[in-house]
């Protein structure tokens, strides 16, 4: 006599097998890949600005490539995110290379050194503006004594760097007839009015404010001496020397000025293998970065790889070592 079972049991089986099996790859495999997961912390500009979308373009770019890289952005200021860095409550953030070698130093504004900041890549070069009208007779830097000028609002690097320039061509704020402390759309606005004579500011080449301030009347940037320039970017070497050409804004000539490069900054102890990936990724995508708008058009895999003053992040350094860059 042959023995029949229940026709329903093989199937009670196979349920009972698939709940097993799905019950070990939650255990042990989906573990396993939270566990491959990186979270970052990065403190960026504020919302809105241009720190902000360049690090979206970065992060967007660096998560698309790298799927297992959480990267958790959070609004931050140029200042305040050197020592957020340092004490590793981000380990990443956006910062300007003047104030990064400031920072890193313990130089005012700084009340002590920002030691393990380290620097990773340059994104964006960023000229310093002093901006004046075509007409206005002011030719030179001295030639802003008793004039009305807007240097950004306090404590901003474009401030800071104001006063440096300032005492270089020995003069201080008391040399002006006013000092304004307004954001530069407020400014460009008292500009247009009459009620100020200048402004000062770090922005991206082809910056939109000049443009806005040239659609009403031509306008005039004022040169800095060579001596001077050499003197400054000795003192920080967050400094450069650049040629703003005149094509650019359409101008008379072209107009020696500093400059100071928006870039990435990571704490010494974030992981070598994480920021050698990172850097490959930014300079291997570097079209992308070109592509994010016209004042990026130029950037070059050695400009990226710039030695501004402050150690090189291990990891990067390894890549650029890799590619001849360092």
């Amino acid at each position: 006599m042959k023995l029949r079972g229940n026709k329903g049991f093989p199937m009670a089986v196979s349920w009972i097998c698939l709940v097993f099996l799905f019950s070990i790859f939650c255990a042990f495999g989906g573990t396993a890949e939270a566990k491959d997961v990186t979270t970052l912390k990065l403190a960026n500009g504020s919302l809105g600005s241009y720190w902000y979308t360049v690090t979206t373009t970065v992060t967007e770019l660096l998560k698309k490539k790298v799927p297992t890289l959480e990267i958790a952005v959070s609004p931050g200021r140029g200042a305040s995110n050197i020592p957020a860095v340092h004490q590793r409550k981000s380990d990443l953030a956006i910062s300007l290379s003047v104030t990064a070698y400031d920072g890193f130093m313990g130089r005012a504004p700084f009340k002590e050194k920002n030691e393990k900041i380290r620097q990773v890549v340059c994104l964006a070069d960023n000229p310093y503006y002093m901006v004046v009208w075509a007409n206005s007779g002011i030719k030179t830097v001295t030639d802003l004594k008793g004039k009305r000028l807007n240097v950004t609002p306090r404590g901003y690097t474009s401030e800071v760097l104001t006063q440096v320039i300032l005492e270089a061509y020995g003069m201080s704020y008391k040399d002006l007839k006013k000092t304004e402390y307004a954001s530069n759309r407020d400014a460009i606005v008292m500009m247009k009015d009459g009620h100020i004579d200048g402004m000062t500011f770090l922005a991206g080449r082809y910056s939109s404010y000049i443009f806005d301030l040239s659609s009403a009347r031509p306008i005039r940037l004022l040169p800095l001496d060579k001596d001077k320039i050499a003197k400054m970017t000795r003192d920080n070497p967050g400094l450069s020397q650049v040629m703003i050409p005149a094509s650019m804004y359409n101008m008379e000539g072209d107009v020696l000025a500093l400059e100071a490069w928006l870039h990435l900054i990571a704490n010494s102890a974030v992981s070598d293998d994480v920021i050698y990936d990172m850097t490959k990724i930014l300079l291997e995508n570097i079209n992308v970065l070109k592509e994010f708008s016209k004042g990026t058009q130029d950037l070059t895999p050695e400009q990226m790889a710039t030695d501004l003053g402050i150690p090189f992040h291990e990891g990067a350094l390894k890549y650029f070592k890799e590619k001849g860059l360092r």
